[in-house]
């Protein structure tokens, strides 16, 4: 009879110690993606994603990215969906040769104040097979983007279709560059 009260006991502080850290039987559940910022005055031109490009990848959905007033980055790129990317008044994305900025397929909101100097900007696009939708690129007052604009692009036979790119004021620069809300170089855009 003891045994079997220590046992019980021995159960419940082992749940208790379980609910309080977040954990369950059956393995750990994924987390929420957090905010990330990049504050004034700060340059990131090195690898943070292992990719060995320069920049930021993100990693996961739900995450809002913000470079802030004097903040400099090469590139943000993600393959994930459900993505808010905010280039406030100030911030620069360099871009080089590689895409300046870009999401996953589905649901990414781009919002842009700052300065793109060169590079591509897609609201969403992927290599692979999959719909490209729902994707925001907004273009503020004092905002100026030196890039081809793409609210959805699939250089493949993708669909694309419910994108937007809207442009309240800012500036676009350079010589031939183009503004799509949607974009497929082998497939359907529609209703972009």
């Amino acid at each position: 009879m003891k045994t079997r009260k220590k046992e019980r006991k021995l159960t419940r502080l082992i749940l208790a110690a379980l609910m309080a850290t977040g954990g369950g039987l059956w393995g750990s559940s994924a987390e929420a993606a957090s905010d990330t910022e990049v504050d004034a005055n700060t340059e990131i031109n090195s690898d943070l994603s292992g990719t060995g490009t320069g920049g930021y990848k993100l990693t996961g959905t739900g995450i809002t990215f913000t470079v802030a007033n004097g903040g400099k980055i090469k590139y943000v790129t993600s393959t994930y969906d459900g993505n808010v990317f905010n280039l406030m008044s100030g911030g620069t994305i360099t871009g080089g040769v590689s895409n300046a900025l870009y999401g996953g397929a589905k649901n990414n909101i781009l919002n842009l104040y700052g300065t793109v100097t060169s590079g591509q900007i897609y609201g969403g696009t992927i290599n692979g097979n999959s719909e490209i939708s729902g994707n925001k690129v907004n273009i503020f007052s004092g905002a100026n983007i030196a890039s081809f604009v793409y609210g959805g692009y699939s250089g493949n036979n993708n669909t694309v279709t419910n994108n937007t790119v809207t442009i309240t004021g800012g500036a676009l620069t350079g010589t031939n560059r183009p503004v799509y809300g949607g974009y497929s170089a082998y497939g359907t855009a529609t209703n972009n």
